[in-house]
């Protein structure tokens, strides 16, 4: 994920208040945070419809 990758991001990051580092950090952490939700719901939803 780009840390600019979206208007309000680029916003922030134009008024260099805030430094790339740490809105790199900060979306690593919420991609991980993404993947772990989405594969522990396919996984509930798989042992719900009885595919896994």
């Amino acid at each position: 994920m780009l840390p600019v990758s979206t208007p309000p991001n680029a916003i922030v990051y134009g008024t260099g208040m805030v430094p790339i580092t740490r809105m790199l950090r900060s979306g690593i952490v919420f991609d991980v945070i993404g993947i772990v939700i989405i594969v522990a719901g396919v996984t509930v939803m798989a042992n719900l419809l009885g595919i896994g």
